[in-house]
């Protein structure tokens, strides 16, 4: 009907639109109430070392300058839609025990500007284990354990890095180049 394609129409160009129907000797009047959607204006990452805020901020969908969602389980929904993406790359990274929240920072003004602010506790990154190997004739199991093996730059190379899916994609390709050449 015409309520809901003005409701979306009016949501597409950054409202969010109440509509009352009304009707009287004059005929069906609608009553429209306008309410600018807040902003996304700025993005701030706390507790993000050693990761950079430029990694964690590319996951998000969100981006400055879109629209929010009103206040309410849209916007909840959205949010933990977001936190999750954050949480999913941590993991990749090695945090398995990390904790990420979105909090939102709400400015003055119509429409009101907001910032998000992404909070992240990373916890312990955990490196790879011994790993050990059956059948390989081609290379030691000594050295398939030393191909895994990376030292973290931050403390001299003398501590492991954190386990990391695309280092380990990488050193599996390693492996294998090595295996068959």
């Amino acid at each position: 009907g015409t309520v809901p394609r003005l409701r979306r129409g009016f949501e597409e160009i950054g409202y969010e639109a109440t509509i009352e129907t009304k009707t009287d000797a004059a005929g069906l009047r609608l009553a429209i109430r306008l309410a600018p959607f807040d902003r996304v204006r700025y993005f701030f990452v706390r507790g993000n070392w050693p990761l950079r805020q430029d990694e964690i901020l590319r996951q998000l969908s969100l981006r400055a300058g879109q629209a929010l969602p009103m206040p309410g389980p849209r916007r909840d929904e959205l949010l933990a839609d977001e936190t999750e993406r954050v949480l999913g790359y941590l993991r990749n990274e090695g945090y398995l025990d990390a904790r990420a929240a979105i909090e939102i920072e709400v400015g003055k003004g119509v429409p009101r500007p907001v910032n998000l602010i992404v909070r992240l506790e990373l916890g312990p990154g955990y490196p790879v284990g011994r790993i050990s190997a059956q059948g390989n004739k081609v290379v030691s199991t000594e050295d398939i354990d030393d191909l895994f093996r990376h030292g973290d730059w931050r403390f001299l190379w003398t501590r492991p890095l954190p386990f990391k899916q695309s280092l380990l994609r990488e050193d599996e390709a390693k492996l294998k180049l090595r295996y068959q050449g």
